[in-house]
C-alpha cells in the first residue's frame, strides 16, 4: 500500500464554525501563515464570489495536510439545508466525520439530520465543541443535548473544558486527568493537577469512556462487567474499535479562532480515526452483481467522481476519490458509466482554489480532474472497460421548484443553456420543461440554491433570468351533456369550403382526457372526413372557455351533419369541429379543475399539531397518520397543488428543518368557487396581455 490517508468530513448547521476549524487545522499544520476569517472573506476554502458575498459556505471545498506520515484531506462542507447534496458527496468519501457543534445554541438540527444518517449507514465520527471562547458558551449544555437526542450512539468527552467564554483557559484529559492549560492562540502546557471542581465529572466521563469501550471489544465488555478495573490501554484500544464501529464519538472542547484544542483534536485523528489503507475490500456492483474486490495500490484502478464544479477560470473540474489501485499518470482513462474514453488533460491536489498539480495519486486520496468531455458526478473511471461500479452516492430530490423566465425575451434558450452547466454542480437540482403548463421549472431544496445558481448565470453568462411562483397545471370540463351544431361555409374565387358537423359531448371521468367516438349513418359526413373532425376537437381541447386551461374528462359524439360535393374538405370540417366546441363549451355548464396532490409528511411528534393546523389552513384533507421509531409521525393528506407549491420552505419554517415530505399528482377535483373566480380572472388578465 501507498500513503496512509485519512480523508475526514467536517459537517454541522450553518454557523457553527467548519471552515474557521478547517482554517485553524491548516494553521496547525503550518500550511498556511496567518488565520483567514468568514467575515474578511479570506479563507481558503471559501473562495467563491458568492461565498464571500453572503459569509457562508455554499459548496465543499478539500484541503490536505501531513502530520506523522499521515495525510489528511479536509474537506469543508456547506451548513445550510440548500446544499445538502454537497454534504452528502462528502460523507460518501470520507473515511470519517467530525461534527461542529456550536457551544454558543442550542442542539440544531444539521447535527440531528447528519446523526440520522450516521444511523443507517455507520461511519467513524467525532464531535468537536467549537466557540468554547465565546459569550453564551456552555460545553456541558452541548454534550447534555447530544445524549438526550443521541439515537444510540455513545458520546464520550475526551477532554472537559475549565472555564467559558472569556474563562476558557485549559481542559483535562479525563483519563489521565492532566491538564492542557493554554498560553497564547495555538500555544499551551501540561500541567499534572487540575481545577477539584471538575472531580465529580471527570469520574462520570471516566465511566462513560469505560462504557463506551466495552463496546468495542467483548473481552472488554466481560472484564467492565465482571467489575474488573480496565487499563488506560485496554480502555483507549477498544475505544479506537468502538469509534471505528460507529458507535462511539469521542467528544473535545476547541475554539478555532484561538487555536484551543487543535493539536489534541489531529492527535485524535491520527488514534482513533481509520485511515482508507486499513480496509480490505471495496464493493462493487458488476452488471447488477455485488462483488468484493481487494483494495491495494496495485489493484484494478477504480475512481469515483463525487462532486463537480464550473470554474470560472479552469472550466469543469471534477473531484473525485481513489477507491482501488494507484493512479500513474495515465493520458487516458474509461469512463465505466458512460462506456467511454476520456482524455485525461490535468490532474491535482485539491487545496481551495491553489489547486498542485500531480503525475501520481494513492489508493484512498482525493483528486481533481480538469475539463473531462463526458465524465459526471456518480461516474466511475478505470483503466479497464469492465462495468464494475461503487455504490452511487444519493443525492436528495428536489422538493421546490420555481419558474423560470429571462429578464429579456429572447434569451430562453441561452438562459437555459446556461442553467444546465451549474445544475451539473448540483445532483438535487433540475431544469426543465413542465409537460402539463409548458413552463420551464428550476427544482431544488430551497431559495437561497437557486439565487445562488441565478446569480452565479448572470456573472459567468452575462445573462439575467427571474424566478417565479410556477404556474399551476388546471384544467377545465363540462357538468351536463349537451348537443352543439358548427358549420363551416365559405366561399372564395374558385372552390369553397364546407364542413358541418352536429356533435353530442358529454362529460366522463377526469381520468379519461378525451374520448372520440362516430355514429353517423347513411353518409351524411363522409368516412374520409370523420378523422379530420376528431383531430379538429383535440387540437381545441387545450384551449378552454373559461380560462385557456386544457379541457379533461370530455366525450364527443359525432351523430350528424353534411357535405358539398365539391367544397368540402379536411380543413372545412377541422373547423366546423372547432365552432362545435367552442358551442358546447358555452352551454356545458363548464367548470375548472384544480390538481390535487397526495402527500407524505414526516415530523417529529412535537410538530405534528402545528403542521396538522397547516395542512388544513392549505384545504388539506388528512387521510391518516402513523407512527414511526424515533418519535416521528407520518402525516398522510390530499391537498391542492397550488397550496404546496412553496411547501418546501413553510415546512421547514414550521420544523426548524426536522420535517421531510413526499408528493405526487393524484387526481382533478372541481375548484371551490371563490378559489375558481380568482383563477379565472387573473388567467384572462394574462390571456389579454
Amino acid at each position: 500500500m501507498g500513503k496512509t490517508i485519512k480523508t475526514i468530513s467536517l459537517a454541522s448547521h450553518v454557523g457553527a464554525g467548519k471552515t474557521s476549524l478547517t482554517e485553524a487545522l491548516l494553521f496547525h499544520a503550518k500550511k498556511i501563515s496567518r488565520l483567514g476569517s468568514v467575515d474578511a472573506g479570506n479563507t481558503i476554502t471559501d473562495y467563491d464570489v458568492e461565498e464571500i458575498k453572503r459569509k457562508m459556505t455554499l459548496a465543499l471545498s478539500v484541503v490536505s495536510f501531513e502530520e506523522e506520515n499521515v495525510k489528511y484531506n479536509i474537506i469543508d462542507t456547506p451548513g445550510f439545508f440548500d446544499f445538502e447534496s454537497d454534504v452528502r458527496a462528502a460523507e460518501s468519501v470520507s473515511d470519517a466525520l467530525v461534527l461542529v457543534v456550536n457551544a454558543t445554541s442550542s442542539l440544531e438540527v444539521g447535527i440531528e439530520k447528519i446523526l440520522k444518517r450516521l444511523k443507517s449507514n455507520p461511519k467513524p465520527f467525532m464531535i468537536a465543541v467549537n466557540k468554547m471562547d465565546k459569550e453564551g458558551s456552555d460545553f456541558f449544555n452541548a454534550i447534555n443535548e447530544l445524549r438526550s437526542r443521541s439515537l444510540g450512539f455513545n458520546f464520550a468527552c475526551m477532554y472537559l473544558p475549565f472555564g467559558n467564554a472569556s474563562e476558557f483557559k485549559g481542559m483535562v484529559h479525563v483519563m489521565s486527568k492532566k491538564s492542557i492549560v493554554y498560553d497564547a492562540d495555538f500555544k499551551f502546557h501540561i500541567e499534572d493537577s487540575y481545577p477539584k471542581e471538575l472531580e465529580s465529572k471527570i469520574e462520570e466521563e471516566q465511566e462513560r469512556l469505560k462504557e463506551a469501550a466495552a463496546e468495542g471489544d467483548d473481552a472488554i465488555l466481560e472484564k467492565y462487567l465482571a467489575g474488573i478495573d480496565l487499563s488506560e490501554e485496554e480502555i483507549v484500544t477498544s475505544l479506537k474499535n468502538a469509534v471505528k464501529q460507529g458507535k462511539t464519538a469521542l467528544v473535545l472542547p476547541v475554539s478555532s479562532v484561538k487555536g484551543y484544542g487543535i493539536a489534541q483534536l489531529v492527535r485524535a485523528f491520527g488514534y482513533y480515526f481509520p485511515s482508507y489503507n486499513e480496509r480490505e475490500v471495496i464493493r462493487l456492483y458488476c452488471d447488477g452483481e455485488e462483488k468484493d474486490f481487494s483494495i491495494g495500490a496495485d489493484s484494478d484502478l477504480i475512481i469515483q467522481i463525487f462532486k463537480t464544479v464550473l470554474d470560472p477560470f479552469v472550466g469543469k473540474v471534477s473531484f473525485a476519490k481513489i477507491l482501488n489501485g494507484s493512479y500513474k499518470g495515465d493520458s487516458v482513462l474509461y469512463n465505466v458509466t458512460k462506456q467511454q474514453e476520456e482524455r485525461i488533460a490535468s490532474v491535482s491536489f485539491p487545496f481551495g482554489k491553489e489547486p498542485t498539480i500531480t503525475k501520481e495519486a494513492d489508493c484512498g486520496d482525493i483528486i481533481t480532474f480538469s475539463k473531462l468531455q463526458f465524465t459526471t458526478t456518480n461516474d466511475t473511471l478505470s483503466r479497464s472497460k469492465l462495468k464494475c461500479e461503487p455504490e452511487k452516492i444519493d443525492f436528495p430530490k428536489p422538493t421546490f421548484y420555481m419558474g423560470v423566465y429571462p429578464k429579456v425575451k429572447g434569451d430562453e434558450d441561452k438562459l437555459g443553456s446556461a442553467i444546465m452547466k451549474f445544475i451539473e454542480e448540483d445532483p438535487s437540482m433540475f431544469y426543465g420543461k413542465s409537460p402539463e403548463t409548458g413552463e420551464f421549472l428550476l427544482g431544488g431544496l430551497g431559495d437561497i440554491q437557486m439565487d445562488v445558481l441565478m446569480e452565479k448565470v448572470k456573472r459567468r453568462f452575462k445573462i439575467q433570468g427571474s424566478l417565479v411562483k410556477p404556474k399551476v397545471a388546471y384544467r377545465e370540463a363540462i357538468k351536463i351533456p349537451v348537443v352543439a351544431e358548427g358549420k363551416h361555409k365559405k366561399q372564395t374565387g374558385g372552390h369553397g369550403q364546407y364542413g358541418h358537423v352536429i356533435i353530442k359531448f358529454e362529460p366522463i371521468s377526469y381520468e379519461e382526457e378525451f374520448v372520440f367516438e362516430s355514429q353517423i349513418v347513411g353518409g351524411v359526413v363522409p368516412k374520409q372526413y370523420v378523422p379530420a373532425v376528431e383531430k379538429g376537437l383535440r387540437e381545441v381541447l387545450s384551449n378552454g372557455y373559461l380560462a385557456g386551461y386544457p379541457v379533461i374528462g370530455l366525450k364527443a359524439i359525432l351523430i350528424d351533419g353534411s357535405y358539398h360535393e365539391v367544397d368540402s374538405n379536411e380543413l372545412s370540417f377541422k373547423m366546423a369541429a372547432h365552432l362545435a366546441f367552442k358551442k358546447a363549451m358555452e352551454k356545458a355548464k363548464p367548470v375548472l379543475l384544480e390538481p390535487i396532490n397526495y402527500i407524505e409528511v414526516t415530523v417529529p411528534k412535537d410538530f405534528t399539531g402545528d403542521v396538522l393546523g397547516d395542512l388544513n389552513s392549505k384545504r388539506g384533507r388528512i387521510q391518516g397518520m402513523d407512527s414511526l421509531k424515533d418519535s416521528e409521525t407520518v402525516i398522510k393528506a390530499y391537498v391542492p397543488q397550488s397550496e404546496i407549491v412553496s411547501y418546501a420552505m413553510d415546512l421547514r419554517s414550521i420544523t426548524q428543518g426536522r420535517g421531510s415530505f413526499v408528493t405526487r399528482f393524484d387526481h382533478f377535483e372541481e375548484a371551490p368557487p371563490l378559489v375558481a373566480e380568482k383563477v379565472i380572472k387573473e388567467a384572462n388578465v394574462e390571456n389579454n396581455k
